[in-house]
């Protein structure tokens, strides 16, 4: 019996309990007092774990340690992973570290890499603070952390077995595909920031109107009717036929008598498939008989309720199924598919051998693994058949049976495509409308033309999957989420609109507001987040700001938006953070002081570009000197009395204001006119 069924011990487990609830969970967006990005902030009691190490924790090696699985080699956080698995297996460490670094395990097994963690003392409890990525998932997983954590300290033996796989199994719904993430993380080297608009992959990448959009491996930009035309087999198939473009012969058919009659004019093997079919979902390949053909029409005409059931009967292409993928019309990299098959041993059947091959640590379910587990499904019980095999049967020793017509493992091709084949592939995504396309192809030789040998394209797929590029099975990863990365925003471009953080000891909303005025222009979409509510062109459109973080956030998703205002409120910040990471300008009014070295006012100074950011101190001289200093940045001084204006300190030293280029100094000179007009 299990801990938790003793009935004797239930006021020591809700003792345990009630020490591991987490008192108090926010979430501190852009910059904070911790860290640079977006953190989790937990308030706990941990008083039970200090002064103790992880040794001394009745049965945590066997009821933790044991079920806490190493990283598969396709986690993005799996170095962190293995850190933290490092730490809690040295039993020597602080057991208060337990919440912190359990918790980046997680979340790096979920595929969230947890870049930040600290764990502080508080006079309310006890302070964690987790980086995190999704916030309603992460939330989730640290909720679940804590809560295994008050089983396992109530002495529970099962507190942790089995509870890792659903939630890893509903990480790899709720996260970002590869294709989507590769390119965001490819733009977040460049600086550019992100934003998950739903709970798919619709995404948000830059602020207000500099701001781009994709969807998987579909922008902005690619054309609602490329992508309907990409659907529809049969009409890509004759606008293909149309521009000389090869494609393979073949019609749509009404049922399965006519799939046949269509097969039997074709001759030798075809392909069923729908007509508004995507990824080889519903396709079936190489059939011959009768049955197989009429089987694989059913199959085809249901695997879509509620769209379309029409089916296209096509001659097989002789040769290899490749894909290629073209971007803004180039193309920048190509696979070649194998299918899924076992190689007979003469003692195992063919069931016996897809859970061998299943072993293989590169096959798994979900984005992760370059190839998928193996099941023995419809289709597979097609292919089998067609070879003269069944699921039960034992192939000979060194014969090769498939299990999937369409390609399972992908070997990188890229530098062997003839340049014709190029010619061809890029010529069917501009036929088709797409700025980004899969061009799927059937030839026996991709090193030679298509024409030449027979080969022809089978399909034009908006938003591929780019999974086989970044980790295909066999050969060199290529870089596709940066060639996406590279036609949204030009090398340089962050996607970034101008920022403005107002930071007054008195009347800030007052400020921030009559800045906003200030910079309103027709044509120029103006935004205010202060403590008055959120204003777009003087239009308020939420009456209250706070906590103003998520107001930002929530503004900048607007494209009308060219630039912002934000009031810097010291209580706001310090408990939902800035909300941003960078300003292009900061004005500090510290004119009722001397000297102020608050955290609210370090946040904004740190939040500059040292390279771009200005400054704008409303102050007296030794203080405007001491900020120019740890800024490093230009400083606008301002001398309150005498509303004496001098540019000279910082990284602008000796420059007039009016000689500072580009819009971030006009914004300035504005701004400083405001300033003199204070009272």
């Amino acid at each position: 019996m299990g801990l938790l069924e003793a009935t004797p011990f239930q006021p020591v487990i809700k003792i345990w309990l009630s020490f591991m609830e987490i008192r108090k969970f926010s979430v501190q967006l852009g910059r904070n007092r911790w860290f640079k990005h977006q953190v989790f902030d937990l308030v706990v009691d941990l008083s039970e774990l200090e002064g103790r190490t992880l040794g001394e924790i009745p049965g945590y090696v066997e009821l933790l340690l044991e079920h806490l699985p190493e990283p598969d080699a396709y986690v993005p956080a799996r170095n962190d992973v293995i850190k933290r698995l490092a730490a809690l297996r040295d039993l020597s460490q602080p057991a208060i570290s337990l919440p912190e670094n359990l918790s980046r395990i997680v979340l790096g097994l979920a595929c969230c890499e947890s870049d930040f963690g600290k764990t502080e003392s508080n006079p309310s409890g006890h302070r964690v603070i987790l980086g995190f990525q999704d916030e309603d998932f992460d939330r989730s997983c640290v909720g679940e952390v804590f809560e295994r954590l008050g089983l396992l300290l109530a002495g529970s033996d099962s507190a942790m077995e089995g509870w890792l796989e659903p939630l890893l199994e509903r990480a790899n719904r709720a996260r970002l595909g590869p294709s989507s993430l590769s390119i965001v993380c490819a733009l977040q080297e460049q600086g550019v920031p992100f934003k998950r608009l739903n709970t798919g992959s619709l995404i948000q990448l830059g602020w207000g109107a500099r701001q781009r959009r994709i969807w998987t491996a579909q922008t902005d930009r690619t054309a609602v009717i490329a992508s309907d035309i990409s659907c529809d087999k049969e009409l890509t198939r004759r606008l293909l036929m149309a521009s000389g473009v090869p494609v393979s012969e073949g019609r749509v058919v009404v049922d399965e008598a006519d799939a046949w009659k269509t097969s039997q004019e074709l001759g030798g093997p075809v392909v069923v498939k729908p007509r508004d079919g995507n990824h080889a979902d519903g396709v079936s390949i190489g059939l011959t008989t009768q049955t197989q053909i009429e089987t694989a029409f059913r199959l085809a005409a249901s695997h879509r309720p509620n769209h379309t059931s029409d089916v296209i009967v096509e001659r097989v292409i002789p040769g290899v199924e490749h894909r290629v993928l073209i971007i803004d019309g180039k193309m920048v990299a190509a696979y070649r598919g194998q299918p899924a098959r076992v190689l007979g041993d003469g003692v195992h059947s063919v069931n016996q051998l897809v859970d061998i091959e299943n072993k293989d640590p590169r096959r798994g379910r979900g984005w992760l693994f370059p190839l998928d587990t193996i099941k023995i499904d419809k289709i597979a019980c097609l292919v089998l058949d067609d070879q003269g095999y069944s699921p039960d049967s034992v192939p000979f020793a060194g014969i090769s049976v498939d299990l999937t017509r369409s390609a399972d493992m992908a070997t990188d091709v890229t530098d062997e495509v003839h340049p014709e084949v190029v010619a061809r592939t890029v010529e069917a995504a501009r036929v088709v409308g797409l700025d980004i396309a899969g061009i799927d192809l059937v030839t026996p030789d991709i090193r030679r033309p298509l024409e030449e040998q027979g080969g022809a394209i089978v399909e034009v797929n908006a938003g591929p999957g780019l999974m086989c590029h970044l980790h295909p099975a066999v050969g060199k990863p290529r870089p596709v989420g940066k060639a996406i990365a590279d036609i949204l925003f030009k090398h340089g471009d962050r996607g970034r609109i101008p920022i403005v953080a107002v930071y007054a000891q008195v009347a800030g909303s007052g400020l921030a507001q009559k800045i906003a005025r200030t910079l309103e222009s027709p044509g120029c979409g103006t935004g205010l987040v202060c403590g008055d509510g959120v204003f777009l062109n003087s239009r308020r459109i939420h009456a209250n700001g706070f906590p103003m973080s998520k107001s930002l956030q929530d503004l900048i998703t607007s494209p009308l938006l060219d630039l912002v205002v934000v009031e810097v409120n010291p209580d706001d910040v310090l408990s939902h953070g800035l909300g941003f990471d960078e300003a292009g300008l900061v004005v500090i009014d510290l004119a009722d002081s001397e000297r102020v070295h608050d955290q609210a006012a370090t946040l904004l100074l740190e939040s500059l570009v040292p390279e771009t950011g200005s400054l704008i101190v409303w102050t007296d001289e030794v203080t405007a000197k001491d900020w120019a200093e740890r800024a490093g940045v230009d400083v606008i001084w301002v001398e309150p009395k005498t509303q004496r204006v001098q540019h000279g300190f910082g990284a602008g030293a000796g420059a007039r204001a009016e000689a500072v280029e580009g819009p971030v100094a006009a914004f300035a000179l504005k701004i400083v006119q405001v300033l003199k007009n204070q009272a």
